[in-house]
């Protein structure tokens, strides 16, 4: 619905110092916001979290609920909320890339699927060569576990030079 500036929909809003916005206002974003969400009084925002998503906070005059920008970002350029099974899919896989036009609307199921189809490579932590990661490799990613190496070669040859 709304289509300029949403990527800095920080500037559209009217923030008092305390860094909420009524949304009780003329602004067009805001109107929009508070169409889409008639039972907030309140935008808080925008905050990052850990993950260096950004996020607002919705307050009803009782409680709080915290909205990613790229959740607000594509329901305004819809102009409806999205609803149960519907998700947000950032094409570019990038989750803090939240342009409007990088949005897109997945079902839980397709969300899910898309993510473990995804050809993600690594490189072999003996050979240095570049690889395509099984289910497994991919899974465990992170934890404290030894590899990934490209062939089980690769992965006893580590361990003998361990030794």
């Amino acid at each position: 619905m709304i289509n300029a500036d949403m990527p800095n929909l920080i500037q559209g809003l009217d923030l008092k110092s305390d860094g909420h916005c009524d949304l009780v206002s003329s602004s067009p974003i805001v109107s929009t916001i508070s169409h889409l969400y008639p039972e907030c009084e309140r935008l808080y925002g925008p905050y990052t979290r850990k993950d260096k998503r950004k996020f607002y906070t919705l307050y009803d005059g009782i409680n709080r609920r915290a909205i990613l920008v790229a959740r607000l970002l594509l329901e305004l350029k819809l102009g409806r909320r999205l609803i149960h099974p519907e998700t947000v899919d950032h094409r570019d896989e990038d989750k803090t890339n939240d342009d409007p036009d990088n949005l897109r609307i997945l079902s839980n199921s397709d969300n899910s699927r898309s993510a473990h189809t995804k050809i993600i490579y690594g490189i072999c932590k003996f050979c240095k060569v570049e690889f395509l990661l099984s289910h497994e490799q991919r899974s465990t990613r992170g934890r404290a576990k030894s590899g990934p190496y490209c062939s089980s070669d690769c992965h006893n040859n580590s361990m003998r030079t361990r030794s």
